[in-house]
């Protein structure tokens, strides 16, 4: 998929999203109003992916597929030995009932709510949430 946007960074925060593929040098007044060929295409892209948003054919994944995810459930529910365990991203079933998506990943169902909650995306991250509800390894 050809990319129509690049960032601009300063200090790590977004300074401005550029759509004109042009060099600036070669930038005329027609971009800024709108007629430039990389901005139309751009806009177009854009509308395609807000009508499929729209029908509900857009999809974002809670993380990157392949990247290990770690389970903390065990400390959540007050298992007498619990561990933490590493789940396998790299295949993710997705189904849907009346409370929402269900993300199966490695025969283990999870929602939306989970993430950040049971289910974090590096060991650190979940070590810490252990410890700030002063769960004990």
């Amino acid at each position: 998929m050809e990319r129509l946007t690049k960032r601009t960074m300063e200090n790590a925060n977004v300074k401005q999203i550029v759509i004109c593929n042009h060099k600036e040098e070669d930038c005329n007044d027609s971009c800024m109003y709108g007629k430039c060929k990389w901005n139309e295409k751009a806009l177009k892209k854009l509308k395609e992916y807000e009508d499929a948003e729209e029908q509900g054919l857009m999809l974002r994944l809670p993380c990157k597929l392949g990247k290990n995810l770690y389970d903390i459930t065990e400390f959540a529910e007050g298992y007498d030995s619990p561990d933490i365990y590493i789940i396998d991203t790299s295949r993710i079933e997705i189904s849907k009932d009346k409370e929402g998506l269900i993300y199966t990943i490695d025969s283990v169902d999870y929602r939306e709510k989970d993430f950040g909650t049971v289910l974090f995306k590096t060991e650190e991250a979940a070590l810490k949430a252990i410890s700030e509800k002063g769960w004990l390894l």
